[in-house]
């Protein structure tokens, strides 16, 4: 198990959580990324994220093997291969280019809903307001 159950709070932030861990490792080693693993567990870590110990990519390979799905370990290997961790000819790694993939997809997302909840769901609580006070 990569959480552990922390009986003392102050614990949280210290060597004894494996996620503050390779947190620091990857800050003080000022390096991007990092894997945590235990063997059944495989997390990704960036230091190019504003929550880096609790935002990661996290794949279960014993489930992964055991559900015989190729394209699931595909992902797998897509992630955890060494050449995901090495600069192209625009000097941006692969994870770099999903991180960014990444992050401008949930800013559309983000935006799309703003404009639905706006266009299709504020006029209907304006009215409402506007009903309840008639009467």
């Amino acid at each position: 198990m990569l959480d552990i159950k922390l009986t003392d709070k102050k614990d949280t932030f210290t060597n004894v959580n494996p996620s503050f861990q390779i947190v620091n490792y990857l800050v003080g080693a000022n390096v991007d990324w990092g894997i945590l693993t235990n063997g059944k567990l495989w997390r990704l870590y960036s230091q190019k994220v504003s929550s880096r110990s609790s935002t990661f990519y996290e794949v279960d390979l014993e489930d992964l093997i055991n559900s015989g799905d190729p394209d699931r370990f595909f992902y797998f290997f897509l992630f955890f291969r060494k050449e995901a961790f090495f600069k192209d000819a625009q000097s941006k790694t692969f994870l770099e280019r999903v991180l960014e993939g990444s992050n401008n997809y949930a800013a559309e997302l983000s935006d799309s809903l703003k404009d639905k909840v706006f266009d299709k769901i504020f006029r209907h609580l304006a009215h409402g307001f506007v009903h309840y006070r008639k009467r």
